[in-house]
């Protein structure tokens, strides 16, 4: 999407659509099973795997922060090839908690009705977050 497109209501919904089915390659689901948030994975291990999928000189080369509130932070920056839990300054931020995010990874929260309802927000730059379309498939 080009900086120039406007942004629709539904552009945005598909964007959370396809990044709660993308969510899925996170390994939030286990063995066909969905497991409490105490055994599913943690922030550590989504950084990790985040950290491993993004590389320096790739497709994606904007920096995106997800703020999952009292949990933390994941903070991916394209250009650097680097994600952890900083704070740092973001084109743009993904606000969900946790335990919404882990809801709707295992299909248990409509995104849309997330974002409707302000369970999900999305602040700065839109057209970057939709962006991450193509990085969360390396997730998978």
């Amino acid at each position: 999407m080009s900086s120039t497109e406007k942004v629709t209501q539904e552009s945005v919904s598909r964007y959370i659509l396809n990044q709660a089915l993308a969510f899925h390659g996170w390994g939030l689901l286990y063995q066909g099973q969905v497991h409490s948030r105490r055994n599913s994975m943690d922030l550590a291990e989504l950084t990790a795997k985040a950290d491993s999928a993004v590389e320096p000189g790739g497709d994606f080369t904007k920096k995106v922060k997800f703020d999952f509130g009292d949990v933390g932070k994941l903070f991916i920056d394209g250009a650097a090839g680097k994600a952890d839990n900083s704070d740092g300054d973001a084109d743009a931020t993904i606000k969900v908690t946790w335990d919404d995010f882990v809801k709707i990874a295992q299909g248990a929260m409509d995104p849309t009705m997330a974002f409707m309802q302000g369970k999900l927000k999305v602040e700065g730059d839109m057209s970057v977050a939709m962006q991450l379309q193509s990085l969360m498939k390396k997730f998978a």
